[in-house]
């Protein structure tokens, strides 16, 4: 798995294993058998593609979508958290807030 520590402008496109403990200042989209670890920061959103695997311990201040892939958030959504298809799990230690 690579880890990124950096702070990262622009998007970002993932396609294979990532642990990320930075900062994203943009969008970020998990393609097909991409596999992200959010331990840092992303500060727009967060699309997740069918067959792909996204783990939020970290904060999403954008918009989580779920488009048919797996995640697992033990972090916090301060923006809003899109389940249309594909599993998506908030455990209890989460915290989803609404969009204002």
């Amino acid at each position: 798995m690579r880890q990124e520590f950096n702070l990262i402008e622009g998007d970002l496109e993932i396609t294979d294993d990532v642990a990320l403990f930075g900062i994203c200042h943009g969008d970020i989209t998990v393609k097909p058998e991409g596999h992200l670890q959010l331990k840092g920061v992303c500060t727009g959103d967060i699309d997740v593609e069918e067959h792909a695997i996204v783990e939020i311990s970290g904060i999403v201040q954008g918009k989580l979508r779920n488009r048919g892939g797996e995640v697992d958030v033990h972090g916090v959504i301060q923006g809003s958290l899109l389940a249309n298809a594909g599993r998506t799990t908030v455990h209890r230690d989460a915290m989803v807030q609404a969009d204002a």
